[in-house]
């Protein structure tokens, strides 16, 4: 009943009465796997690196523990603690010894494809996004994955109609919203990727939408409206230093001194 509740009180991002309860639990059996497993989890969770370093160990030492074929779940959040160190080699490794013991396992497939995205290799992510669809068809981080692997192999035409399915079937997922306006401003179409864009930050204010929009003005030479965008922001975060940065690039290349 414990192990069951503190799922649940991290379900719904309870951590601290989650990682109480857990350790409640793990002074009563030092040994018990499974709870090792949820302390682990929760410190992924988070998305520190000392908390990832925490859980590597945890999750090695339940490794030790297990029969092989028991560890899927476990080498799958080993993976992820791997790569929130920044030890992608690592990660690449667990999550594809992950996937060779459990081969219809989603979440390593879909970590070891947004992890390849990193060294470009779109025809691995591509690979990786079909196995995921084939199990799941309407899986959303597969279809984003999709996208972005048809964009790396220069498809945005593809890219686009997928992500205008997505966008008219879910269009909550804001991530679609985002990678739509971004295809759409690879392809020179700027009034369509300024109303994404824009459309974007009236629902969620969210900083990529901000630098993308003033990108696709600098591209059309629309500095003014460029400049606009960035101090609007700085208005809502006075504290954001990429916002600062962007805004000084933008007044140099403008040769703007007086902002510089």
């Amino acid at each position: 009943y414990q192990k069951a509740l503190c799922e649940a009180l991290a379900n719904q991002g309870k951590y601290k009465e989650a990682q109480d309860l857990v350790a409640e639990i793990l002074r009563a059996d030092p040994n018990d796997n499974e709870a090792i497993g949820i302390h682990a989890s929760l410190k992924l969770a988070t998305g520190s690196k000392e908390d990832a370093q925490a859980a590597i160990a945890d999750l090695q030492t339940i490794l030790s523990r297990l029969p092989r074929e028991r560890t899927a779940v476990v080498r799958y959040n080993l993976g992820r603690g791997y790569a929130m160190r920044g030890n992608n080699q690592q990660a690449k490794i667990q999550y594809e010894e992950a996937l060779q013991i459990r081969p219809d396992y989603l979440q390593p497939r879909i970590a070891l494809a947004e992890l390849l995205l990193q060294s470009k290799d779109h025809g691995r992510v591509m690979q990786l996004a079909q196995e995921v669809l084939a199990i799941d068809p309407q899986n959303i981080p597969a279809r984003l994955l999709r996208s972005r692997a048809l964009v790396g192999l220069g498809d945005l035409n593809q890219a686009r109609t997928e992500l205008k399915q997505i966008t008219t079937q879910y269009p909550q997922v804001m991530e679609a919203q985002l990678q739509l306006a971004g295809v759409d401003a690879a392809a020179n179409n700027n009034a369509a990727a300024e109303a994404t864009y824009k459309a974007v930050i009236a629902k969620t204010g969210d900083l990529r939408a901000v630098v993308g929009l003033s990108e696709t003005y600098l591209r059309a030479d629309r500095v003014d409206d460029a400049i606009r965008v960035l101090r609007d922001e700085l208005q809502r975060n006075p504290s954001n230093t990429k916002i600062h940065i962007l805004l000084g690039n933008v007044a140099m290349r403008s040769q703007r001194w007086d902002m510089a």
